[in-house]
């Protein structure tokens, strides 16, 4: 994106595959959550929820902002220190389950 910014065809590009993106994580979060847990599972999809919500919310709202003060290089560096960190999150679970797959192969 940084590259192709001027060019309105990249712009719809990115956002046909973060809609994918999106279609292919939304079903693996609540099933996620409730096989984790348990009888709990409306509360913290709940959570979930509102979090998500919330980031819906505030997101344009801050990149926009970030955009009309900035333009697109500070726009772009908080979008991929956000996509990282959500990299650095999910191998951090996948490294501390480990032993859970272990495990479960055995049966």
């Amino acid at each position: 994106m940084l590259v192709y910014h001027g060019s309105y065809y990249a712009f719809v590009v990115g956002m046909v595959i973060t809609t994918f993106g999106e279609m292919l994580i939304s079903p693996t979060i609540p099933t996620f959550i409730s096989e984790k847990t348990g009888e709990n599972a409306p509360f913290y999809l709940g959570v979930v929820g509102a979090i998500t919500t919330g980031g819906r919310l505030l997101g344009p709202l801050a990149m926009g902002f970030m955009y009309d003060h900035g333009g697109i290089h500070p726009t772009l560096f908080l979008a991929t220190l956000v996509s990282a960190g959500s990299v650095l999150l999910c191998l951090l679970h996948a490294y501390f389950h480990r032993e859970n797959r272990a495990e479960v192969a055995k049966y």
